[in-house]
């Protein structure tokens, strides 16, 4: 019995040591080469004004042996733009990139699917954002938004530090309310938890110092009831008579090659 046993750990070591030999092998044929990682691949604006201007920021992983080269980048309109700080990334890197949407010319549903391709590679990589574009968000919100968006164009200095807008439930339910996107790096905002019904409660922005007198182009999101069924993103920017008043410039059309290093 006792030479059974020793068969059995023998026979059962023969088999499991290759087996964990080539767990190293495989991890490094994974993880082989230039590879990205996109840890979120969708955002809901919600509702949101016609011809206006709304930006959510996703990151881009580098989690490959060798750096990443974005070579191509493809939006789909010129109503989509995913500029990028770079269009490569060592391994182990990782980069933050705006998808950014002008609803000019949309009403209804819109999804848009903006991506890239690396050098040497025919995969897309891409994110998904999905907007509903009305006259006034409120069309089908329990939530009444007053201001629709922010124009700083003739605000500057100490009266950027406090700008209250107006919050109304519309529904015929208590509402709870939270922010799920918002530019902390260019303002600080505050809003009530919850209205009850037909209940106003107001909101407060303020821009950072930084972007007292900057012009800017972003949006907050904010959602109502914790559900992605029923959110609202207002526009916020600034846009003055310098060379960049324009506001962002569309850098992608159908297809755009990028130069790499």
């Amino acid at each position: 019995m006792k030479t059974d046993d020793t068969r059995l750990r023998f026979w059962a070591k023969s088999k499991i040591l290759p087996t964990l030999a080539l767990i190293p092998f495989l991890s490094a044929t994974i993880n082989a080469g230039p590879q990205v990682s996109l840890p979120e691949t969708e955002f809901n604006f919600g509702q949101m004004p016609m011809s206006s201007i709304v930006q959510h920021t996703f990151w881009i992983h580098s989690t490959g042996d060798d750096t990443v080269f974005i070579d191509t980048i493809i939006t789909g309109c010129g109503c989509t733009t995913i500029p990028l700080e770079r269009t490569f990334l060592p391994p182990g890197d990782s980069m933050r990139f705006t998808a950014e949407f002008d609803s000019k010319g949309f009403r209804g549903s819109v999804v848009k699917r903006p991506s890239f391709r690396l050098r040497g590679d025919t995969t897309s990589y891409g994110v998904k954002f999905y907007a509903y574009v009305v006259t006034r968000p409120q069309e089908r919100s329990p939530l009444d938004v007053s201001p629709t968006f922010f124009d700083y164009s003739n605000i500057t200095g100490e009266k950027t530090q406090k700008v209250v807008f107006g919050l109304k439930n519309t529904g015929d339910v208590d509402i709870s309310l939270s922010i799920v996107d918002s530019p902390q790096d260019i303002i600080a905002i505050r809003i009530p938890d919850s209205l009850k019904v037909g209940q106003q409660g107001p909101g407060m922005i303020s821009l950072l110092p930084d972007f007292q007198y900057r012009d800017f182009t972003t949006s907050l999101t904010i959602e109502v009831n914790n559900s992605d069924m029923y959110r609202v993103t207002i526009p916020l920017f600034r846009r003055t008579e310098s060379a960049d008043s324009t506001g962002p410039v569309n850098r992608a059309n159908d297809s755009t090659q990028t130069t790499g290093p």
